[in-house]
C-alpha cells in the first residue's frame, strides 16, 4: 500500500465513522483529535456528501 492510499483510507475510515455517528464534523474531529479543515478537506476530495 504506498502513502496515498494509506492516507485515503484513514480519511474514509473517519468519514464512514462520522457518518455513522450522527455528530457534527467539529465535534467528530475534536473528539478524534482531527484538524477540521483536513476532514473537511478529505471529505470534498473523496466525495461524500453531508447527510
Amino acid at each position: 500500500m504506498n502513502l496515498r492510499s494509506a492516507k485515503e483510507k484513514f480519511w474514509q475510515e473517519h468519514i464512514d465513522g462520522w457518518q455513522a455517528t450522527g455528530l457534527s464534523q467539529q465535534v467528530y474531529c475534536k473528539s478524534n483529535f482531527l484538524a477540521l479543515a483536513s476532514f473537511g478537506y478529505w471529505r470534498r476530495k473523496l466525495q461524500v456528501i453531508e447527510p
